[in-house]
């Protein structure tokens, strides 16, 4: 009699399933009529989405099936999992196995993928795809809770499991995060000195020169480091790039960032200081010359072509560049093609209009109201997950269910792709409003958490004016994106979204800006507003959907239904022209 294999791999952290699945297998494969000398077992510990050289088990096996198909007559694995998590290399192995006449015993469902003719099973191998997928749902489910597991340890102020911790940092008895008082006085060092103006080579030179231990001087004392060049770990010093590390590392004015999310943690230096050396490090230009720019919608502007941040471009000179333009352009023959916007036509136009609009500056104010809307829309989610969390598992269940009905009744193949396809698109339908309405539900719990600060006013707004460092805070504050898009040589679209307490207002502001006013030996900063509701929907991933020329047909309706013969625009007043102070 030919002999048979047993296939057993279990993950790195279920160790102990191995005697479990071989056990259970051997029992089977001995009532199938082969003696135990006739098994052969193949078992490694490993990640399901690993595979080739990382599986040396798998990789023997099949070098035994290719060099003699008639080695093994039959492959025994305790379910579909076990080969792996990842669809096209279980399907890939499957079909290897089956094309060298080699059956697979899958023990959970208890079916085989080759008849006793040799010939497929074609059933059984419609239901073994569609637990592919469950296999590869589940590991991607098991994964998205150790990452929420990993979360919710960190948000409770564990340390977490990895080996090395921030420097300044330390893990208590209870595995918390703590402050190491020894390494947290450099930290703050570090900060301090580089306040004063000193730069990153400085201070890390000043730390090597007073032989301040690294971390890795403490941790790996007497051993020797594999780099090109062998070093001992006493010899590691501190480098420029560490220090600025430490100064880019929210962590040291109490700001865990985690998975996207910002959590608390111990603070080591105050958030003043902090963000005052932040300010210095982002105003710093190449050649280590400190600028005096400030530039109000940094970080807030995306292109409308192909979603890249725009960046500001100022040269002080007449004739310099004076722009926002699309960071394509720093890539070799990356440029999308959309415009540059001159940098005080679109600050000034978005502060004169909310400034003049009634409507805005009442929303801004009156935060009462934007409590009760944000607490309204919270629970609406709230009750909208319940239900399409409801609706998905039960969509899980009946495609569960299914399977057992084919195997019972060995259903029709094609039915049961049918059904089940229905089933596939339903769940991937629910996980997709599920990952939207959840991301939407932190952002308004975060904004709801922030109601009690005094946040930002109309009147602040007004008065701020000459201030651009308050008004580049107010700004950041109440806009959330901005969206250029070139309408024709005269006109570019700039499509503000506001928010309050991180909530996006659904009304934005169009504002049309006249480019050729600012080309005129004596500048006109003109725009001429729009109504901009539900704007959210002409675009993807802020890449504007809406055709160019409907847009121009919009401003066209505007203009005609004003009765004006060509666009007329707002001229913005020169108290309200915002310039880059450049001495």
């Amino acid at each position: 009699m030919n002999k048979v294999a047993i296939y057993a791999r279990v993950s790195t952290v279920d160790k102990q399933d191995y005697k479990r699945q071989i056990e259970e297998l051997t029992d089977k494969i001995k009532r199938d009529g082969y003696s135990e000398e006739n098994i052969d077992v193949f078992s490694e510990s490993i990640s399901g989405y690993k595979f080739d050289k990382e599986r040396p088990e798998m990789s023997k096996l099949n070098r035994i099936i290719e060099e003699d198909n008639d080695f093994y007559t039959r492959i025994y694995v305790s379910e579909i999992s076990r080969i792996g998590r990842k669809p096209k290399k279980i399907r890939d192995i499957i079909e290897f196995w089956n094309d060298a006449g080699v059956d697979l015993y899958i023990h959970n469902i208890g079916q085989n993928t080759l008849q006793p003719n040799g010939d497929r099973n074609t059933v059984v191998n419609t239901i073994i795809h569609v637990l592919i997928e469950f296999a590869h749902s589940e590991g991607e489910l098991f994964k998205q809770r150790s990452r929420s597991g990993l979360f919710s340890s960190a948000k409770a102020g564990r340390a977490g499991g990895g080996k090395y911790l921030p420097y300044g940092y330390r893990r208590d008895k209870h595995k918390m995060l703590v402050i190491d008082d020894s390494e947290a006085d450099i930290i703050e060092r570090i900060f301090k000195l580089y306040r004063k103006g000193n730069g990153t080579k400085v201070i890390s030179g000043i730390l090597n020169n007073e032989k301040v231990p690294t971390r890795t001087n403490k941790a790996l004392k007497g051993k020797e480091l594999n780099f090109k060049i062998k070093k001992k770990a006493e010899d590691i010093q501190w480098s420029d790039k560490q220090v600025h590390d430490f100064l880019k590392n929210t962590i040291y004015k109490g700001e865990r960032r985690f998975k996207g999310e910002i959590l608390k943690a111990p603070a080591i230096v105050p958030a003043e200081l902090f963000d005052e050396c932040t300010e210095i490090r982002k105003n710093k230009t190449h050649k280590n010359h400190l600028t005096i720019y400030e530039y109000l919608l940094k970080n807030k502007i995306t292109c409308g072509c192909c979603g890249r941040n725009y960046f500001a471009k100022f040269k002080p000179h007449t004739g310099g560049d004076k722009v926002y333009i699309c960071s394509s352009r720093l890539k070799t023959k990356g440029n999308c093609g959309n415009a540059g916007v001159n940098i005080s036509l679109i600050e000034s136009a978005i502060y004169n209009e909310i400034i003049s609009s009634t409507s805005i500056l009442k929303y801004i104010n009156n935060k009462d109201e934007v409590k009760k809307r944000m607490e309204e829309e919270l629970e609406q989610l709230k009750n909208r997950i319940s239900t399409n969390e409801r609706l998905y598992n039960e969509s899980r269940k009946k495609q569960k269910t299914l399977l057992k009905y084919a195997l019972s009744v060995s259903l029709d193949s094609e039915v049961l792709e049918s059904e089940n396809a229905t089933l596939v698109a339903e769940e991937n339908r629910l996980e997709e409003k599920l990952i939207h309405d959840r991301t939407q539900l932190r952002k308004i719990e975060k904004g709801l958490k922030k109601q009690n600060d005094v946040g930002t006013t109309a009147e602040m707004l007004k008065n701020a004016r000459t201030n651009r460092s308050e008004l580049r805070a107010i700004f950041h504050e109440i806009i959330d994106n901005v969206i250029i898009n070139v309408i024709d040589k005269d006109t570019i679209l700039a499509n503000v979204f506001l928010s309050i307490d991180e909530v996006v207002l659904p009304t934005s502001l169009r504002l049309f800006l006249n480019t050729k006013g600012i080309r005129k030996p004596l500048k006109e900063f003109g725009y001429q507003p729009m109504p901009g509701r539900n704007e959210a929907k002409r675009y993807h991933k802020n890449i504007l959907k809406t055709p160019i020329h409907q847009i121009q047909e919009e401003l066209h309706i505007i203009k005609e239904n004003l009765g004006f013969l060509e666009t007329e625009y707002i001229n913005i007043r020169e108290e309200n022209v915002l310039t880059i102070p450049t001495a």
